[in-house]
């Protein structure tokens, strides 16, 4: 990947974190696209289940999310994270409020 590749990819993912819109994830993710992330899921599974419901929600290793839709409605139901990109090197912050 060429750095301006990698570069637009960095973005696209700013973009898609750090905003509230299905505009960006329109555009750049398909739609039945599958996401698996580990590090998002007891981001996820952190907060109270519903009653009668096993822990975790989602298993590690398992599809994070199975559709572009599914990606839109789980970003729709958090705050944006903030997301820098400093020269060469991504930085990711997440921080969990219990409560919120």
């Amino acid at each position: 990947m060429r750095d301006e590749q990698a570069n637009t990819v960095a973005n696209n993912f700013k973009t898609l974190i750090g905003t509230d819109t299905n505009a960006t994830a329109n555009a750049v993710i398909t739609a039945d696209e599958v996401d698996y992330s580990d590090s998002v899921i007891p981001l996820m599974d952190s907060t109270c289940p519903p009653v009668g419901s096993p822990l975790p929600f989602v298993a590690l290793g398992t599809a994070t999310f199975d559709s572009r839709s599914k990606f839109e409605a789980g970003q729709a139901a958090q705050r944006n994270i903030t997301y820098a990109l400093l020269c060469d090197t991504v930085e990711i912050t997440y921080v969990k409020i219990l409560g919120l």
